[in-house]
């Protein structure tokens, strides 16, 4: 640095250098000098006395605090501040024990929790957290032993409360169930043989569906007499079904073209469309929503195991998560 200053001069207040300050790591670099500035009775003018910083002459940075810990909680406290997870060897190193005995110390006062599935320790925050359910029957599978009872009392005291069979909505299309369900209302209430199954985002159907004069359709007698043999004028009942399973309504309306209709002058095509059919259709397939929802509800009256399974289904995959939230005696007091 001397040689610098001798050449170039002091960094501060240094105009043959002042294009340095525009570096990002100047900074850095002026703290070597210290400066004090004063100001100068005689003159009134602010004056700076630049001279080496301790950088030069001594520590600057404090050495690295040695971990101590006389307990195991001291012991985990650390691990989770320096390791950011359940490491036996560096608690048993602090604690100057056996990796043995430390982790049959942290099971036993349950601050920890052993992952049936991974094998490795988890602090009680992470387990009891997440999916309990699925934890839940995992260790509940693995507990020939009981080496695991003390995960599914842990597991069963934050289990989420189960929400009953006659609190669930089974919307009609719902995909959280069997889409028998479906085929089996149309079979019974309208006498329908078609089935349902989906294909990525949308609900398709297979079978036979019921003829024009069967109930539950719509028909627009509009499109019927003015369309051609061709136009599509009535909405089966198990169409309408799908179609309230996709929430998409079909329009009642068509497109004929010159060859099948006397059209105006200088026309090609000509659109019908029937409004009070295509309400119609809206509010057919809200009445198959409805009538669902009811034949849903009837059916879990009538068969309990049938509810237990949509109970357990339901819940799975819906009720199962905790959110996590940490624990506070890990978190060190400078904290």
């Amino acid at each position: 640095m001397t040689i610098f200053v001798n050449k170039y001069g002091v960094f501060h207040n240094n105009q043959a250098i002042r294009i340095l300050k525009n570096d990002a790591d100047y900074q850095g670099i002026a703290a070597l000098e210290r400066v004090k500035e004063h100001r100068n009775e005689k003159t009134r003018k602010i004056e700076a006395q630049v001279s080496k910083s301790d950088f030069f002459t001594q520590r600057t940075l404090g050495g690295l605090e040695e971990l101590k810990a006389s307990t195991i909680e001291d012991g985990l406290r650390l691990s989770m501040s320096k390791k950011n997870r359940i490491d036996s060897e560096f608690i048993a190193g602090l604690l100057n024990r056996e990796v043995s005995d430390v982790e049959k110390e942290l099971l036993d006062k349950e601050f920890v929790y052993r992952n049936p599935t991974t094998g490795l320790l988890e602090d009680k925050a992470s387990y009891l957290s997440g999916n309990v359910r699925e934890k839940l029957s995992v260790a509940e599978a693995q507990n020939a032993d009981g080496q695991y009872t003390k995960n599914i009392n842990a597991l069963t005291s934050v289990l989420p409360p189960t929400i009953p069979s006659h609190l669930i909505s089974t919307p009609l299309g719902g995909t959280w169930f069997s889409p028998d369900y479906f085929r089996n209302f149309l079979a019974e209430v309208y006498g329908s043989r078609v089935v349902f199954y989906r294909v990525g985002s949308q609900w398709h159907m297979d079978g036979i569906v019921s003829p024009l004069h069967a109930r539950g359709g719509v028909r627009s007698d509009l499109l019927r007499s003015k369309g051609t043999s061709r136009t599509k004028y009535h909405w089966t009942v198990e169409e309408l079904t799908l179609a309230a399973m996709n929430n998409v309504a079909p329009k009642a309306q068509a497109t004929i073209s010159k060859t099948d209709y006397n059209m105006p002058s200088g026309k090609t095509t000509i659109k019908i469309s029937d409004e009070e059919a295509s309400r119609a259709i809206i509010a057919r397939m809200a009445d198959l929503k409805d009538e669902f929802q009811s034949w849903m509800s009837k059916k879990m009256q009538e068969d309990p195991k049938a509810a237990a399974e949509l109970e357990k289904s339901y819940n799975e995959r819906f009720n199962s998560h905790v959110p996590y939230r940490a624990d506070n005696s890990l978190i060190p007091e400078h904290f």
